[in-house]
């Protein structure tokens, strides 16, 4: 579990490569963002706080169904990308899930994307949810699942980890993604902190990369993995792309799987 400094050591590592979050990453999961607005029924008229917004995506999306829209993210890096890509009247406010800048009882619905898993203390957290929404209101909230398949990302770290003696950027050993890949844990931790009913679903997202390049670019958008190419000099660092775009060349498989969970937790209306 992340302790804060790992959790500032994630925002600041997340703000530094906002840009290709917005560019690269984010058309990938645009999917995932439209079931989760599907799931919260979010419609015109509605207040939403999408939790760790990130670059903004999910909280435009439901300012396109017609809601008033506050994101709040801890890295300032993401929500200035997030604020160039929003129309003006989505609000973005830097602020930790464990100290959220809402009254009590607010909000119709809070949406939280691929983050449960990044929050230092999960259950103050989710108390933090309960307090500001209305009776009623519901949290909607997605997670990596347990199936992935992506040959050209693997055939990458690979090459990435062979160059890179001190070991990749120990980001995964900050996040709690086990609770979250299981549907059963998450939704017991849902119920713990009070929501009821809880119910969990698990879809599958499949793609595919055009090119070895744009298999490279995405690899290298997630900041565990930027941030270790970045400890490179610029020719070691050329060198380790080259080699992995050759590597994949002979492997030629850029279709990649995942599946994720998303959860739909109610705040009991009394």
């Amino acid at each position: 579990m992340n302790d804060g400094a790992g959790l500032q050591l994630i925002a600041e590592a997340y703000g530094q490569r906002a840009g290709q979050y917005a560019s690269v990453l984010d058309p990938s999961f645009r999917s995932l963002v439209e079931t989760m607005i599907r799931s919260a029924g979010i419609s015109s008229g509605h207040k939403v706080l999408d939790l760790a917004t990130g670059t903004g995506t999910l909280a435009r999306a439901a300012s396109d169904r017609g809601a008033s829209v506050l994101g709040v993210d801890l890295s300032a890096g993401m929500l200035a990308v997030a604020r160039r890509l929003s129309p003006r009247h989505i609000e973005f406010v830097v602020a930790d899930a464990s100290a959220l800048p809402v009254r009590n009882g607010t909000v119709d619905v809070v949406t939280c994307g691929l983050a449960l898993s990044h929050f230092t203390n999960v259950t103050t957290s989710l108390g933090e949810v309960q307090r500001i929404l209305y009776p009623g209101g519901r949290l909607v909230a997605s997670s990596w699942g347990t199936v992935g398949s992506n040959p050209a990302f693997s055939t990458i770290l690979d090459v990435l980890k062979r160059h890179t003696p001190g070991g990749i950027h120990p980001f995964a050993e900050l996040l709690d993604e086990s609770t979250w890949a299981n549907p059963e844990s998450g939704c017991q931790v849902l119920q713990q902190a009070g929501f009821e009913p809880v119910r969990a679903t698990t879809n599958r997202l499949t793609g595919r990369y055009s090119s070895p390049q744009d298999a490279l670019r995405w690899a290298f958008a997630w900041p565990s993995y930027g941030k270790t190419l970045d400890r490179f000099d610029p020719p070691a660092r050329a060198a380790v792309q080259t080699e992995a775009i050759e590597a994949m060349g002979k492997a030629s498989n850029f279709k990649w799987e995942y599946t994720f969970n998303f959860f739909v937790a109610m705040k009991p209306a009394c």
